[in-house]
């Protein structure tokens, strides 16, 4: 594929050349449709094969529908049989009869009514329940009916069994389904029956014929499950139709005209429509008995279908009935799951292949571009570095004058970082001398912050005498209440030396003595009271000057206190900073330690640049040789780079314009250079350098 690619197109004669993007561009595409026609054949194949398991899965819930109804039959078929055998007919008491043939119909649940009538159609016995055991009212016409013409009678009487003798079926007639008049009667509602018959016999001789009138719960009870076998696998729009050999609708259950999961009929159709006449090609196969599927479309809805049909072919049914079984499914809804991989994997796939064409576009058009760049690029490099060999050889003569001119400033920068060092060593003196006198400082406060805390200590011993004071307070006060006591105790000692005095002028001569005794008792008195006033007096004042002196005591302890706190912290905060001051000087101190070794490892540099600047003179003779090598190599690389421009399609005018830009940045480059070896540069458009110029970063190696 790559050698189609690289071939060369004829068009009038005239070569056309494909460029790398084309190339690029359609080896992608090629590559992309070969992968998406793979993946669709594929996805092809892989839709038949799923196409093909679904339609076996619905024909396997066809299948299995089928034998689950043969099954039914089977059992109903010799129901009717089973009853007749009973002793109980043998009897003809009604009450006893009916009793029987009630409890049949309550056991079994799918039998409406059942008749036993002798062999000239008359009613015998009749069952009066229905399925749930509730009592029915049996009209009087019902037992006066003759039931001579009905086909189960005469078909039973005649002995004309629907039979399959080869299956062991035979002695029971079964009939068709139909609308029961009787049960529509007797019920009050109409029903879908089928009648299964068969002879009472007594001895060898028939003696009744007895009918099991069964409603369709026993079919309905498989479609269900039928149906829910379908709605399991996704299929909710089944349709199960059951028609008969000549292609009349004998049952239909769909779950969407369903209420309550009790089966609504319509026997304006039922036994009557015919399903062929529509033109159905799948109700037309089922009637010729055939098996398979079709898919068609219904006119009055529109909608597209799949019909899958078979009879209904077992051993435990008898084939003369002709039942077929269609199922009908949307296709919407049968092969949504197709449906839905398809739309996920097709639509995928188209937007997958128009993303990877324009990926390959963009990536080709951008590897080209790229491509291109980079050839631009390297074609301003062959041409300037063309251009830029000639003027090596001057660049080279610069180099050497620019060496020795560098080497004489070393020996001058040499000399300057000597005196530097010189002038460091002083200051990192100056930074230990400092460091000492803030130590001394440093030590000083700490002894000061000690006194201080000592003085705040002896205001604490001040303030505790002054509670002292306190105390002396409250003795003055509880001598001033004793004094009191005394003053009362005064009182009452002048009041009864009064009236002992009294007394003893009552007493007359004989009371002088005790009026002189009452007498000095009651001066005693006035003089313990004085005396008690003059203490009291004396206590009121101390009292005065104790809690002066205590007032002004706490004052003054609050403002010593204070002043003494402040001292404290101020003490402490000078403490911190004259700390801060010698860790700042002892870093100074360590600084120009640490440029001292500097100096004198840059002095050790500067040598080795003194002799660098020789190793470089030899390196400028080197350097002339080296230019004419690279001129050779300069012109191998031109040639490369030509022949790529041809293959990414440059033109020549493009490639003229690249040798111009690349004589240009020659031009930029070598002023660029002798600037910057001259020392002495001076601010001019001349030679200043933008920094936006990308030949100055390429050529810098930036």
């Amino acid at each position: 594929m790559m050698s189609w690619f690289n071939c060369q197109l004829h068009n009038g004669g005239n070569m056309i050349k494909l460029t790398l993007s084309k190339k690029i561009i359609g080896l992608a595409l090629s590559v992309n449709l070969l992968i998406a026609g793979f993946a669709v054949y594929r996805f092809w194949d892989g839709m038949g094969h799923l196409k093909s398991d679904i339609s076996k899965e619905v024909n396997t819930v066809l299948k299995s529908l089928e034998h689950a109804v043969a099954a039914q039959f089977y059992e109903r078929y010799g129901d009717v049989q089973a009853f007749a055998l009973n002793t109980v007919f043998e009897s003809s008491d009604k009450e006893k009869v009916s009793k029987v043939l009630n409890g049949y119909i309550r056991s079994y649940g799918i039998y409406d009514l059942i008749l036993v009538v002798d062999l000239k159609g008359r009613l015998v016995f009749s069952s009066g329940v229905n399925p749930s055991g509730d009592k029915l009212k049996l009209p009087e016409e019902l037992w006066s009916n003759n039931f001579s013409n009905e086909d189960w009678f005469m078909a039973a009487s005649t002995q004309s069994w629907t039979s399959d003798k080869q299956d062991n079926l035979n002695g029971t007639y079964v009939g068709q389904p139909h609308k029961n008049t009787w049960v529509e009667k007797i019920y009050g509602t109409a029903n879908y029956n089928i009648t299964f018959s068969s002879l009472i016999m007594r001895g060898n001789e028939p003696k009744y014929v007895i009918a099991n009138i069964s409603n369709f719960s026993w079919l309905m009870q498989e479609l269900k499950a039928s149906y829910a076998q379908m709605k399991e696998l996704g299929f909710y729009t089944a349709d199960f139709v059951m028609m008969s050999s000549d292609g009349k609708l004998l049952f239909d259950y769909n779950p969407s005209l369903v209420v309550n999961d009790n089966a609504q009929y319509d026997f304006t159709k039922l036994g009557k429509l015919s399903l062929v006449d529509s033109g159905n090609l799948a109700y037309l196969a089922a009637k010729a008995d055939e098996v398979g599927y079709k898919s068609h479309t219904l006119k009055e809805s529109n909608l597209d279908m799949y019909s899958f049909y078979s009879p209904l072919n077992s051993v435990k049914f008898t084939e003369s009935l002709g039942w077929k079984f269609v199922l009908n499914v949307q296709e919407s809804n049968l092969f949504s799951e197709v449906r839905t991989l398809m739309k996920g994997f097709l639509y995928p796939l188209l937007a997958l292949s128009f993303i990877v064409a324009i990926c390959a576009f963009m990536i080709a058009r951008n590897v080209s571009g790229v491509f291109a760049k980079q050839v631009h690029s390297m074609m301003d490099v062959v041409y300037a570095v063309e251009n830029a060999i000639s003027n090596l050889r001057q660049g080279s003569a610069q180099l050497s004058s620019t060496t020795s001119e560098q080497s004489a400033a070393i020996q001058e920068s040499v000399s300057a970082v000597s005196e530097i060092t010189s002038m460091v060593n002083e200051t990192s003196q100056s930074a230990q001398d400092s460091k000492k006198s803030s130590a001394d400082v440093l030590e000083g406060t700490i002894s000061g912050q000690e006194i201080m805390n000592k003085m705040k200590n002896a205001m604490h011993e001040i303030e505790k005498a002054g509670n002292n004071l306190s105390e002396i307070d409250d003795i003055i006060q509880n001598i001033h209440q004793k004094t009191g006591v005394i003053n009362d105790i005064v009182f009452k000692t002048q009041l009864l030396s009064f009236n002992a005095s009294i007394e003893a002028a009552r007493a007359g001569q004989s009371g002088k003595g005790f009026a002189v005794v009452a007498e000095e008792v009651g001066n005693l008195a006035q003089m313990s009271g004085s005396a008690a006033n003059e203490i009291e007096n004396l206590l009121m004042e101390s009292q005065k000057k104790v809690r002066l002196a205590l007032d002004v005591t706490q004052q003054k302890l609050k403002e010593g206190n204070h002043v003494t706190g402040s001292a404290v912290s101020t003490f402490a905060g000078i403490s911190k900073a004259i700390e801060s001051i010698n860790m700042k000087i002892e870093n100074i101190a360590t600084a120009t330690s640490q440029q001292s070794v500097g100096l004198e490892q840059t002095q050790k540099a500067f040598k080795q640049m003194d002799e660098s600047s020789l190793l470089n003179q030899e390196a400028a003779n080197k350097f002339a040789a080296a230019t004419e090598e690279l001129k050779n190599s300069s012109s191998r690389l031109t040639e490369i780079g030509r022949n790529l421009e041809d293959q990414v399609g440059v033109s020549a005018s493009a490639r003229s314009t690249t040798q111009m830009k690349g004589q240009t940045n020659v031009v930029q480059l070598y002023s660029v250079k002798t600037n910057l070896n001259d020392r002495h540069v001076e601010s001019s458009p001349s030679n200043s350098i933008d920094a936006n110029d990308k030949s100055f970063t390429r050529y810098t190696g930036t």
